[in-house]
Parts: structure tokens; C-alpha cells; sequence
């Protein structure tokens, strides 16, 4: 019987002929690396090319041994990272055809400048589409609060970043200055996109129910080429969407990344975007007291000045009523010299008009003197209605501040004592464990006993100079005392060492396999038993029955 058409390894083997041409050998190739592999000697990558996100090719290719370390340090020094799946790459490879295990690329050199180039070309594109949109500065153009009181951070969970950032943050939150709402996202890898924009919009909606002044990106710094995570078109937008002011603090104060570009402020670093909030809120504090000692002084001065005025009205009355009595008296004087007639008649008229006089000056000095004092009273309203208004909203927010100390200084003596009281259960108990291997370990447990205790009582004594300045007297004073009492827990626990006891005369016995012995009938029911002196270990055979004939009177 005649076979028809060819074998299978036949037809291999004319693909792989063809396939050694030199057409096939070192050729530069555009991928992306879906799969990385670097677990053994070789480095195994799944190489794909896309188009409108769909998968359009796809290889498998290898970096072997001989070559790896040569490739993965030119790509890491070019671009700052290590090769990881979701980069664009250039290779240099070529196509190594096997019957058994079918086509592979077999990548020789790699070009790091055209990774960093289509990062490049990434963030100009979605720069581009927010242009387009007119979305580009719309978080720039949102006001800032005067005064920081509630701010949502987006940040990776653990990272250092978020260390640095909480070391100014928790300090604020602790005096009532600021409040801080934490939102863990992933922002490298290929779960970054979807896991900073799940959190965006989770911080947006809760936003309508209780707004945020602003909110802060921040994270841990890291490779440059690290940022091309954060370059996605889906945060941008909502960020730009977003309805407060953004602050970042990426880590990358040159490299710059499309965030830092539509955010309202790049700060730079978590750090700086701490003591950014920081300054403001602490500016806005000085700016409240200054107003408030100015509006007192004006207060002060508004009363001096109503009262000169008083002063001053009053002052002029009684001049125009000494004029009056004055002329009357002239008056009356020079009708003296007339006839006595006429001089009657002059004088009941003076008189009437001096009474007319007086009653008129009188009604006229009442009612200036109820004008100044309603001027004065309805000025003094208005001024400690304004005052008021200040100093209550101001002393509200100096009374969470105080509140929120005197909680600490409540709770910290007695979580001080109950860390003495757990140090000082535990040491007693790891006494009595290790008792009977002390000659054993003198020596360690020594060391140890010292430097625990000599470092509790740095610790303590380095937080009681800390806080010195803020404790009211009771605390220090119950500090003190139990700093003594650590150091008296010292000098009990040198003065039970199993080596002290046993230079005082004092023997240890214990079987053969180590355990105490503390009764005679004890010792009677072992064949050996081993008495513990200062210098050395004597085994003795007890023999006779156990009785108290022998016994010291000392120990009756």
C-alpha cells in the first residue's frame, strides 16, 4: 500500500530548514510582555501585540542563562525598572524552530530607550484626550479651603510613603487640628488602574455625604519607570472630576507623572504634603488670634474714646450754665442802679428768665447724656456681639485641642503602669522557669536581665523628659514612682541570683535529670542525686530513712 503525503516530523523539519535563513536571525521585534517568568536559570516571557484592545499576536520566547544578566542589566540601568509583565519592549531575537517543541523566540539584546519612549508617548496621548475633552484643568481651577478640617488619602497600604505621611498627620489628628480618612489602592502592577479608580469613586460618593476639604495622593517613590502605572486615562478623569482639590505626593519630584499634572498642587513628597496641611492650618490658627487681640483693642479703644466724649459734653454744659448765672448776675447788678421800681421789675424778670435758664439746661444736659449713653450702649452691643461671635467659634476649636490632650494625659500613666505590671509579671515568671538551669546560664541570664531593665528604664526615662513639659505634676510624680519601683524590681531580682544564694553557703539538689528536689522523701526514692555548689556539681547515693534528728535548730 502506497503512504500518502508526508510525516508530521517531516513537515517540522522543512519548517525549521527554511526558518534557519538569516532572514530569521537577529530581527527587532515591537512586543508587550504579558507573562515574565525569572524563577530558575532562564527567563521565559508570553509576547503579545494589540489592537482596540484586542489581542491580534501572540509568542513565547526565552532569555537564556548565557545572556540574562547582560539583557536584564541594560534594560534596569536604561530605564530604572526590571523587566515585568505590561511593558513595551524592542528585542533583538531569533526564531528557533524545534519538531518536539515548536517555534520560540530566542531574544539576544533589548533596546531600554524605546520602553521609555512609548511612556512617553502614553502620557501624551491621555494628556491629549483630557484636552480634548475639556477636563484637562478642571481640578485646577477648584478653590482651596481656608482652613483644613477633613482630608480623604489615597495611598498603597503599608508603604513608606504613607509611614512619612503619618508621622505629621497623626500629630495633627491628636491635637483635634485636622482629621485624616485613610483609602488603600494599588498603584503598580497591572491591578493599578482599576484598583486607584474603584477607590476614586468610592471617596467621591462618600464626598456628598460628608464633604472633604481635599484629597491627597501619595506613595512610596520607587524606579522612575514605576510611574507609568499611574499614567492611566481612568484615574485621570476622575480626578479631574473630582469634587475637591487633589494634592500629590508621588515620591518623584523631577519626573513628573499625567496626576501631578491636573492635580490643583504637586507637593512632591508625602513629606511635603504634610507639613503643606500643616502650615496652612497652623496660619490660618495665628491669623484667628491676631483678629481676635485686635478686635479687643478696638474694643478697648471705642470705650476710651465714647467716654472722653462724655467727659467732654459734660464739661461744656457746665461752662454754659456758668455763662448764664454769670449774665444774670451782671444783669441784675446793673439794674440796680436804676430806680428801685424798674429794679423790682428787673429783678422778677431775671429771675423767671435765670429759672427759664436753669430748666432749660437741665433738660438739655438730660437729654445729651441719654443720647451719648445710647450711642455707648448700642456701640458696646455691636462690639461684644462681633467679639463673641469670634471667640466662641475660636474657643470651640481650642477646646477639642484641649479635650484631646487632657484624654491623653488621663490614659497614658495607667497604660505606663500596665506595661510595668505586664514586664514585671513576665520577668517574675521566667524566673521561676529557668531557676534550675541558672548555673548554666548565669552568665545570658545576667546580660539579659540587665539590658531589659536598662532599657525599660531608658525608654521610660526618655518618654517621662519627653512629655515633661505637657504632664500636669500628679503624672510625672506617678511616673517617678514607678521608675523606682522598676529599679527596686532590679535590685529583688539581683538579690534572688541562684548564684548569690549558693556563695552564701546553700547547696541545690536535683535528679539526675535535672529536676528540683525539695523533700527528704524525695531523695530517698532516687538512686543519685546531684548537689549544686558554688564552684561544682557533687552526685551523691542517698541512704538511711528520712529524719529530723540531724536537723539544725535554725531550721525547726
Amino acid at each position: 500500500m502506497t503512504k500518502k503525503g508526508i510525516s508530521l516530523l517531516e513537515l517540522q523539519e522543512s519548517i525549521a530548514a527554511k526558518l534557519k535563513a538569516d532572514e530569521f536571525k537577529d530581527v527587532w521585534v515591537r512586543c508587550e510582555i504579558t507573562e515574565c517568568n525569572d524563577k530558575g536559570r532562564h527567563i521565559y516571557l508570553d509576547l503579545t501585540e494589540s489592537s482596540d484592545g484586542n489581542i491580534i499576536a501572540k509568542q513565547k520566547a526565552s532569555i537564556w542563562q548565557s545572556n540574562k544578566s547582560f539583557i536584564t542589566e541594560k534594560f534596569q540601568k536604561g530605564t530604572g525598572t526590571k523587566l515585568q509583565k505590561g511593558l513595551q519592549v524592542l528585542l533583538c531575537v531569533s526564531v528557533d524552530y524545534k519538531p518536539a517543541f515548536g517555534l520560540n523566540l530566542v531574544v539576544k539584546d533589548i533596546d531600554p530607550s524605546f520602553t521609555e519612549g512609548q511612556l512617553q508617548v502614553k502620557i501624551k496621548e491621555i494628556k491629549n484626550a483630557l484636552v480634548k475633552m475639556g477636563m484637562f484643568g478642571l481640578n485646577k481651577d477648584k478653590p482651596l479651603p481656608q482652613y483644613f478640617e477633613r482630608i480623604a488619602v489615597l495611598t498603597p497600604a503599608g508603604s513608606a510613603g504613607e509611614g512619612d505621611f503619618k508621622q505629621g498627620a497623626d500629630l495633627l489628628e491628636s491635637h483635634g487640628l485636622c482629621e485624616f480618612e485613610y483609602f488603600a489602592a494599588t498603584m503598580q502592577g497591572l491591578q493599578a488602574e482599576s484598583s486607584m479608580s474603584q477607590q476614586l469613586k468610592k471617596i467621591n460618593l462618600q464626598h456628598k455625604e460628608t464633604p472633604y476639604d481635599a484629597l491627597i495622593i501619595i506613595r512610596g517613590g520607587g524606579a522612575v519607570a514605576d510611574l507609568s502605572w499611574l499614567n492611566n486615562f481612568t484615574s485621570a478623569k476622575y480626578i479631574c472630576n473630582s469634587y475637591m482639590p487633589v494634592i500629590t505626593g508621588l515620591g518623584h519630584e523631577r519626573d513628573i507623572c499625567v496626576l501631578d499634572e491636573i492635580s490643583k498642587i504637586n507637593a512632591g513628597t508625602p513629606s511635603k504634603c504634610i507639613e503643606y496641611i500643616t502650615k496652612n492650618n497652623l496660619d490660618q490658627i495665628y491669623k484667628a488670634q491676631k483678629k481676635i487681640d485686635s478686635i479687643k483693642a478696638l474694643k478697648h479703644q471705642a470705650i476710651l474714646t465714647n467716654t472722653h466724649a462724655t467727659h467732654t459734653r459734660k464739661q461744656r454744659i457746665s461752662q454754659e450754665y456758668g455763662n448764664a448765672v454769670a449774665r444774670a448776675t451782671l444783669s441784675k447788678l446793673q439794674a440796680r442802679s436804676n430806680a428801685q421800681s424798674v429794679l423790682k421789675q428787673q429783678i422778677k424778670y431775671h429771675l423767671s428768665q435765670t429759672e427759664n435758664a436753669k430748666r432749660v439746661a437741665r433738660v438739655r444736659f438730660w437729654e445729651l447724656t441719654q443720647y451719648a449713653h445710647t450711642r455707648i450702649t448700642e456701640r458696646r452691643a455691636t462690639i461684644e456681639n462681633t467679639f463673641n461671635s469670634h471667640r466662641t467659634r475660636h474657643i470651640d476649636s481650642l477646646s477639642k485641642v484641649k479635650m484631646h490632650m487632657d484624654n491623653f494625659m488621663i490614659t497614658f500613666p495607667a497604660k505606663l503602669l500596665r506595661s510595668y505590671l505586664k514586664a514585671s509579671q513576665a520577668v517574675a515568671r521566667a524566673f521561676h522557669i529557668k531557676i534550675h538551669n541558672a548555673r548554666n546560664n548565669y552568665a545570658e541570664r545576667t546580660v539579659y536581665t540587665k539590658d531589659t531593665f536598662s532599657n525599660a528604664l531608658a525608654r521610660i526615662a526618655g518618654q517621662t523628659l519627653s512629655f515633661h513639659t505637657k504632664l500636669p505634676n500628679t503624672a510625672v510624680l506617678k511616673i517617678s514612682q514607678i521608675s523606682e519601683q522598676l529599679v527596686a524590681t532590679k535590685r529583688e531580682i539581683y538579690l534572688f541570683n541562684p548564684m548569690k544564694i549558693l556563695s552564701k553557703g546553700y547547696v541545690i539538689a536535683r535528679s539526675t535529670d535535672g529536676k528540683p528536689i525539695t523533700t527528704a522523701k524525695e531523695a530517698q526514692n532516687k538512686n543519685s542525686i546531684l548537689l549544686d555548689f558554688q564552684d561544682s556539681t557533687i552526685p551523691v547515693t542517698p541512704n538511711g530513712d528520712a529524719s529530723n534528728e540531724q536537723r539544725p535548730k535554725y531550721l525547726s
